[in-house]
């Protein structure tokens, strides 16, 4: 059952591989912005749009390591 609904996910998101694992904590959350990260550079890759043109609030953090 879940094998199925894996891949049905993947052909309804066009991903490559789908994971059913809850995501929690500082893993959960970098991972879930790293999907959105990609998401909006193929948003720009194919229709040229930004981060500010989606009216995010871009902030430029130095690195602290």
């Amino acid at each position: 059952m879940f094998d199925d609904l894996g891949n049905l996910l993947c052909t309804i998101t066009g991903f490559d591989s789908f994971s059913l694992q809850p995501n929690a904590g500082a893993a959960g959350e970098y991972a879930g912005l790293m999907v959105i990260r990609a998401y909006l550079n193929v948003c720009h890759d194919i229709c040229g749009l930004t981060f500010s043109s989606l009216a995010f609030l871009v902030i430029f953090v130095k690195e602290l390591c």
